[in-house]
């Protein structure tokens, strides 16, 4: 029986010598086909590296979303509790996959983070919250505004933040230079997923009702922030058919300037006189109490905080916010710089150089010992080319993957070459005991 069972293993054996001897002969005897399939490999792999996508560090998806509504004018943070928290909570907790849920409420905001099971797909649980929050939106009280849903992701921190800086110009100033002049435009750029304007105070239409005169009037404030409400509006009130063409008709009620606020009609006496609300109420061309400071060389200064996309490629979307800025630049004031003060771009690309001299040094280390004990050109030079081949396949396997090129894995590549070259080593080994 252990004859027989010997026998067994060795044609086994036998068996799989003749397969990899099949492979080596074909090898040999067709170096031209050889040839053919791993050039196209390196040319798929050169492809597929002008088009990886170059970051810092892999984009990790921590399955938080974070859904903020803030209250205008502010509320006790037990009502925001009672009446907005609980209630987006509540609408919130059958979402699929969802593991916690901590929330905080304050005066003007509340704020519900939701954090989901490792491997969920956080595209479709955003869309789902979103989609459980709007079918309560019309129970949520009036004075909250559009909730924000934001899924937080490493992509997530600015790509760049530029400062924007003028001589005898204010920080609304700037401001405002920033959001008209700049923000669209920067937007537009292909890569870029938000622009944030922060630094200045921002420009508002105050109203602010006097107390005495409402009651004296006897009129509600529910009743006045109706009215403004629904006097400041552009509806679509139908269309008109003319042979092919269709024109829409819209009815423009916005306000255009501040007098017009004023001379709003809020309601009518009985003696016929019309109450307006420049008569219960002040109304300036303000700005609103500032939430945020950007400070450059303590110097007060307005700030713009560009995110880009979470597929969209770094180094390729600074390069163009910063021909855009060349050209932005022209439009705006002598006076008025744009210093860029933090650009993640140039840090990668000093990273990524980095980790690709330490993996180019490697391998000419490599092949210099190789080449001290061996003394023979040619069987370096086989070593030698299996690293390019096998790093060109990685970055094609990488490409299709969707695996960024990043400081972690070229230095896994560079641990793969040195595995490789110890393989190398082996079967070069066996190959002259074999001679």
């Amino acid at each position: 029986k252990r004859a027989k069972l010997a026998l067994c293993c060795y044609k086994r054996v036998d068996r799989l010598g003749e397969k990899a001897m099949g492979i080596s002969e074909f090898a040999v005897k067709r170096p031209i086909t050889i040839l053919m399939v791993f050039l196209g490999l390196i040319i798929i792999g050169v492809i597929s590296l002008t088009r990886l996508s170059v970051e810092l560090m892999p984009n990790a998806s921590y399955g938080i979303v974070t859904i903020k509504i803030n209250v205008r004018g502010g509320m006790p943070p037990e009502d925001i509790e009672s009446l907005v928290t609980r209630p987006v909570e509540e609408a919130a907790s059958p979402v699929k996959y969802l593991k916690n849920i901590i929330s905080t409420s304050k005066k003007e905001s509340s704020t519900v983070m939701l954090t989901f099971e490792p491997g969920t797909n956080m595209k479709f649980a955003a869309l789902e919250v979103r989609e459980k929050i709007g079918q309560i939106r019309n129970k949520l009280p009036e004075e909250i505004e559009k909730p924000v849903i934001e899924r937080y992701d490493e992509a997530d921190f600015p790509i760049t933040i530029l400062a924007l800086t003028g001589a005898g110009y204010t920080p609304e100033m700037l401001r405002k230079i920033a959001e008209e002049r700049m923000k669209e435009q920067l937007s537009r750029i292909n890569g870029v997923a938000n622009v944030e304007v922060r630094g200045g105070r921002e420009r508002k239409i105050l109203v602010e009702i006097d107390q005495a005169r409402l009651q004296a009037y006897n009129l509600p404030i529910k009743k006045v922030i109706g009215i403004l409400n629904l006097s400041n509006l552009n509806l679509l009130t139908g269309s008109i058919d003319k042979r092919k063409y269709r024109y829409l008709v819209r009815t423009m009620g916005e306000f255009r300037n501040v007098e017009e606020i004023k001379k709003l009609a809020i309601m009518v006496t009985p003696m016929g006189s019309i109450i307006r609300l420049e008569d219960i109420a002040d109304v300036k061309d303000s700005y609103l109490e500032p939430e945020a400071y950007a400070r450059l060389n303590t110097r007060p200064v307005t700030a713009l905080y560009i995110h880009k996309e979470s597929t969209a490629n770094t180094v390729r979307v600074s390069e163009t916010i910063k021909k855009e800025l060349k050209n932005i630049k022209l439009t705006l004031p002598g006076e008025v710089n744009i210093v860029t003060v933090s650009d993640q771009a140039v840090f990668i690309k000093q990273s990524i150089k980095t980790v690709w001299g330490s993996l180019l040094l490697g391998a000419f280390l490599s092949g210099a010992i190789l080449f001290l004990f061996l003394k023979d050109v040619r069987h370096i030079f086989i070593i030698v080319a299996v690293i390019p081949i096998s790093v060109m396949v990685a970055f094609s396997l990488m490409y299709f993957q969707k695996i960024t090129l990043n400081v972690m894995t070229l230095s896994g590549l560079a641990l793969g070459i040195g595995m490789l070259v110890d393989n190398s080593i082996v079967v070069l080994e066996n190959i002259f005991k074999h001679k």
